[in-house]
Protein backbone atom coordinates (compact mmCIF):
# COMPACT_ATOMS: atom_id res chain seq x y z
CA UNK A 1 0.00 0.00 0.00
CA UNK A 2 1.51 3.31 -0.81
CA UNK A 3 1.52 6.25 1.77
CA UNK A 4 1.25 9.91 1.06
CA UNK A 5 -0.43 12.97 2.28
CA UNK A 6 -3.33 13.16 0.12
CA UNK A 7 -7.32 13.16 1.76
CA UNK A 8 -10.41 13.11 -0.67
CA UNK A 9 -14.16 13.47 0.25
CA UNK A 10 -16.45 10.81 -1.10
CA UNK A 11 -14.13 8.78 -2.97
CA UNK A 12 -14.81 5.17 -4.32
CA UNK A 13 -13.65 2.26 -1.83
CA UNK A 14 -11.60 0.95 -5.21
CA UNK A 15 -9.42 3.87 -5.50
CA UNK A 16 -8.66 4.81 -1.64
CA UNK A 17 -4.77 3.81 -2.19
CA UNK A 18 -2.33 5.97 -1.20
CA UNK A 19 -4.85 8.28 0.42
CA UNK A 20 -4.05 9.00 4.24
CA UNK A 21 -7.22 10.05 5.32
CA UNK A 22 -10.85 10.14 3.46
CA UNK A 23 -14.54 11.34 4.50
CA UNK A 24 -17.86 10.09 3.06
CA UNK A 25 -20.91 8.23 3.16
CA UNK A 26 -20.67 4.33 3.48
CA UNK A 27 -22.71 1.22 3.39
CA UNK A 28 -21.70 -0.31 6.98
CA UNK A 29 -22.21 -3.82 5.64
CA UNK A 30 -20.77 -6.12 8.68
CA UNK A 31 -18.33 -6.33 11.48
CA UNK A 32 -16.58 -8.69 11.53
CA UNK A 33 -13.45 -10.49 13.15
CA UNK A 34 -10.17 -11.24 11.84
CA UNK A 35 -6.83 -13.48 12.84
CA UNK A 36 -3.99 -11.47 12.76
CA UNK A 37 -0.81 -13.33 13.93
CA UNK A 38 -1.28 -16.18 16.16
CA UNK A 39 -4.34 -15.70 18.45
CA UNK A 40 -4.53 -12.16 18.07
CA UNK A 41 -7.60 -10.51 17.33
CA UNK A 42 -8.88 -7.53 15.78
CA UNK A 43 -12.20 -6.27 14.75
CA UNK A 44 -13.20 -4.72 11.36
CA UNK A 45 -16.20 -2.22 10.00
CA UNK A 46 -16.56 -3.42 6.47
CA UNK A 47 -17.95 -0.69 4.39
CA UNK A 48 -19.25 -0.65 0.84
CA UNK A 49 -20.03 2.47 -1.83
CA UNK A 50 -23.44 3.80 -1.99
CA UNK A 51 -23.75 2.12 -5.10
CA UNK A 52 -22.24 -1.56 -3.98
CA UNK A 53 -19.06 -0.73 -6.27
CA UNK A 54 -16.44 -1.85 -4.11
CA UNK A 55 -16.06 -2.61 -0.34
CA UNK A 56 -12.94 -1.75 2.15
CA UNK A 57 -11.91 -3.57 5.73
CA UNK A 58 -11.21 -0.90 8.39
CA UNK A 59 -10.50 -2.07 11.48
CA UNK A 60 -11.79 -0.92 14.60
CA UNK A 61 -9.35 0.14 17.38
CA UNK A 62 -9.60 -0.24 21.14
CA UNK A 63 -13.58 -0.16 22.59
CA UNK A 64 -14.77 2.61 20.81
CA UNK A 65 -17.08 1.39 18.46
CA UNK A 66 -18.82 -0.77 20.19
CA UNK A 67 -22.24 0.15 19.40
CA UNK A 68 -21.48 -0.30 15.71
CA UNK A 69 -22.80 -3.65 15.62
CA UNK A 70 -26.36 -2.10 15.69
CA UNK A 71 -25.96 -0.26 12.91
CA UNK A 72 -24.95 -2.84 9.85
CA UNK A 73 -26.79 -2.72 7.11
CA UNK A 74 -26.90 1.51 7.86
CA UNK A 75 -25.44 4.14 5.84
CA UNK A 76 -22.79 5.84 8.07
CA UNK A 77 -21.00 9.44 7.72
CA UNK A 78 -17.25 8.22 8.50
CA UNK A 79 -13.85 9.31 9.16
CA UNK A 80 -11.28 6.51 7.95
CA UNK A 81 -7.31 6.98 8.27
CA UNK A 82 -4.18 5.22 7.51
CA UNK A 83 -1.69 3.91 10.16
CA UNK A 84 1.65 2.35 9.27
CA UNK A 85 3.30 0.43 12.29
CA UNK A 86 6.59 -1.12 11.73
CA UNK A 87 6.35 -3.37 8.50
CA UNK A 88 2.35 -3.45 8.85
CA UNK A 89 -0.07 -0.73 7.33
CA UNK A 90 -3.66 -0.55 7.06
CA UNK A 91 -6.63 1.71 7.64
CA UNK A 92 -8.98 2.73 10.55
CA UNK A 93 -12.20 4.42 11.67
CA UNK A 94 -11.42 7.54 13.18
CA UNK A 95 -14.61 9.04 13.82
CA UNK A 96 -18.63 8.19 12.47
CA UNK A 97 -21.88 9.45 12.35
CA UNK A 98 -25.46 8.20 11.72
CA UNK A 99 -27.67 9.57 8.74
CA UNK A 100 -31.09 10.56 8.96
CA UNK A 101 -33.59 9.64 6.31
CA UNK A 102 -33.17 12.45 4.56
CA UNK A 103 -29.65 12.63 3.92
CA UNK A 104 -30.38 9.18 2.88
CA UNK A 105 -32.78 10.35 0.34
CA UNK A 106 -30.16 13.50 -0.99
CA UNK A 107 -28.27 10.86 -1.97
CA UNK A 108 -30.56 8.49 -4.22
CA UNK A 109 -31.66 11.94 -5.90
CA UNK A 110 -28.06 12.92 -6.92
CA UNK A 111 -27.53 9.19 -8.49
CA UNK A 112 -30.88 10.25 -10.05
CA UNK A 113 -29.53 13.82 -11.24
CA UNK A 114 -26.77 12.29 -13.22
CA UNK A 115 -28.02 11.48 -16.77
CA UNK A 116 -27.27 9.29 -19.22
CA UNK A 117 -26.12 11.77 -21.37
CA UNK A 118 -23.38 12.33 -18.67
CA UNK A 119 -22.51 9.03 -18.36
CA UNK A 120 -22.46 8.70 -22.74
CA UNK A 121 -19.86 12.26 -22.59
CA UNK A 122 -17.64 10.36 -19.54
CA UNK A 123 -17.39 7.25 -21.87
CA UNK A 124 -15.85 9.09 -24.24
CA UNK A 125 -13.64 10.91 -22.27
CA UNK A 126 -12.44 7.34 -21.16
CA UNK A 127 -11.93 6.13 -24.70
CA UNK A 128 -9.82 9.44 -25.15
CA UNK A 129 -7.44 8.58 -22.48
CA UNK A 130 -7.32 4.76 -23.57
CA UNK A 131 -6.38 5.92 -26.92
CA UNK A 132 -3.69 7.65 -25.83
CA UNK A 133 -2.08 4.64 -23.99
CA UNK A 134 1.34 3.80 -26.14
CA UNK A 135 1.61 0.27 -25.35
CA UNK A 136 -0.73 -1.90 -27.76
CA UNK A 137 -0.72 -4.55 -25.49
CA UNK A 138 -2.39 -1.90 -23.13
CA UNK A 139 -4.67 -0.17 -25.09
CA UNK A 140 -6.41 -3.56 -26.34
CA UNK A 141 -6.63 -4.73 -22.93
CA UNK A 142 -8.87 -1.47 -21.52
CA UNK A 143 -10.34 -1.31 -24.50
CA UNK A 144 -11.64 -4.51 -23.73
CA UNK A 145 -12.37 -4.14 -20.02
CA UNK A 146 -14.07 -0.65 -21.21
CA UNK A 147 -16.42 -2.32 -23.11
CA UNK A 148 -17.28 -4.75 -20.23
CA UNK A 149 -17.78 -1.81 -17.10
CA UNK A 150 -20.70 0.15 -18.38
CA UNK A 151 -23.68 -2.76 -17.75
CA UNK A 152 -21.84 -2.68 -14.43
CA UNK A 153 -21.21 0.99 -13.37
CA UNK A 154 -23.13 3.67 -12.41
CA UNK A 155 -23.34 7.15 -13.18
CA UNK A 156 -21.55 7.90 -10.29
CA UNK A 157 -18.85 5.60 -10.40
CA UNK A 158 -18.22 6.59 -14.09
CA UNK A 159 -17.79 10.06 -13.00
CA UNK A 160 -15.53 9.30 -10.69
CA UNK A 161 -13.42 6.81 -13.16
CA UNK A 162 -13.02 9.54 -15.15
CA UNK A 163 -11.79 12.48 -12.64
CA UNK A 164 -9.35 9.61 -11.19
CA UNK A 165 -7.84 8.42 -14.80
CA UNK A 166 -7.52 11.66 -15.95
CA UNK A 167 -3.95 12.90 -15.49
CA UNK A 168 -2.97 9.22 -14.01
CA UNK A 169 -0.10 6.90 -15.99
CA UNK A 170 -1.24 3.75 -18.23
CA UNK A 171 -0.16 1.67 -15.79
CA UNK A 172 -2.47 2.96 -13.49
CA UNK A 173 -4.94 3.23 -15.98
CA UNK A 174 -4.95 0.05 -16.67
CA UNK A 175 -5.41 -1.32 -12.80
CA UNK A 176 -8.22 0.85 -12.56
CA UNK A 177 -9.90 -0.76 -14.91
CA UNK A 178 -9.06 -4.35 -13.65
CA UNK A 179 -10.26 -3.30 -10.16
CA UNK A 180 -13.43 -2.26 -11.19
CA UNK A 181 -13.97 -5.51 -13.47
CA UNK A 182 -12.73 -7.30 -10.48
CA UNK A 183 -14.68 -5.75 -7.67
CA UNK A 184 -11.87 -4.60 -5.37
CA UNK A 185 -10.67 -8.65 -5.50
CA UNK A 186 -7.10 -8.03 -4.98
CA UNK A 187 -6.68 -11.73 -6.00
CA UNK A 188 -8.57 -11.53 -9.32
CA UNK A 189 -7.35 -8.50 -10.21
CA UNK A 190 -3.57 -10.02 -9.90
CA UNK A 191 -4.64 -12.80 -11.90
CA UNK A 192 -5.65 -10.84 -14.71
CA UNK A 193 -2.73 -8.39 -14.20
CA UNK A 194 -0.45 -11.26 -14.33
CA UNK A 195 -1.66 -12.46 -17.83
CA UNK A 196 -0.06 -9.60 -19.69
CA UNK A 197 2.64 -9.83 -21.54
CA UNK A 198 3.22 -6.25 -20.39
CA UNK A 199 4.35 -7.10 -16.99
CA UNK A 200 4.53 -3.17 -15.67
CA UNK A 201 0.44 -2.70 -14.55
CA UNK A 202 1.26 -6.13 -12.44
CA UNK A 203 4.89 -4.86 -10.85
CA UNK A 204 3.32 -1.74 -10.28
CA UNK A 205 0.04 -3.03 -8.59
CA UNK A 206 2.36 -5.42 -6.47
CA UNK A 207 4.29 -3.12 -5.47
CA UNK A 208 1.58 -1.15 -3.99
CA UNK A 209 0.05 -3.80 -2.02
CA UNK A 210 3.71 -4.14 -0.58
CA UNK A 211 4.23 -0.79 0.21
CA UNK A 212 7.62 1.24 -0.12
Amino acid sequence: MQFNSKSALQPLLGSVDGLVRFKGCYLLKSIEERVLIGTFTTRVAVLSDVENIGELEVRLLGNNFGTLVALQNEYLQVEVAFKRVKTNSFFYLAWYETLGSSTVEGIGQRIKQLSEKSVREDAVLLDQRISAIRSPYLRDYCVNLSNMLPDKMSSIAWNSLISNLEHQSEEAVCIQLTMLMCKGDIFRCGYFLNLLPDKRPYRTWELSLLGD
